[in-house]
């Protein structure tokens, strides 16, 4: 079962790569095995690194709405599972003495909590 659920992961990676467009994806099992995946669309051409990051977590309510609300605006953003990412935790860490999530990091400007007036703020800098 396990060989099946990581042939399906790496299956899914692959497509993903050979397309059109470049992508970042992100895949885990989880401990009841089921798979959970995060896509971030790149077009060709543009940088694979974003300038909105986003450090997060599964079970947050706000975190949820801070990656609608880059989605619904189509604002390209990479976000790290702080409880499933050690060195994102680690930079967070860094980044951020308050700790607390969802924390982000816009054009160089960190911003703690869901704020789409402060997000804004920070993406007009660009």
């Amino acid at each position: 079962m396990r060989k099946a659920v990581l042939f399906a992961a790496l299956s899914l990676l692959m497509l993903v790569a050979i397309g059109p467009v470049l992508a970042e994806k992100t895949i885990w099992i989880d401990e009841k095995g089921s798979i959970h995946s995060e896509v971030k669309d790149t077009p060709h051409g543009e940088s694979e690194r974003s300038d909105v990051e986003l450090y997060v977590t599964s079970w947050c309510p706000y975190c949820k709405q801070a990656i609608r609300y880059m989605r619904s605006r189509g604002i390209p953003f990479t976000a790290y599972d702080i409880e499933k990412d050690a060195r994102a935790a680690r930079r967070k860490g860094e980044l951020d003495t308050r700790g607390g999530v969802p924390f982000a990091v816009i054009n160089g400007q960190k911003i703690h909590g869901f704020s789409p007036e402060a997000y804004e703020r920070a993406l007009e800098g660009r």
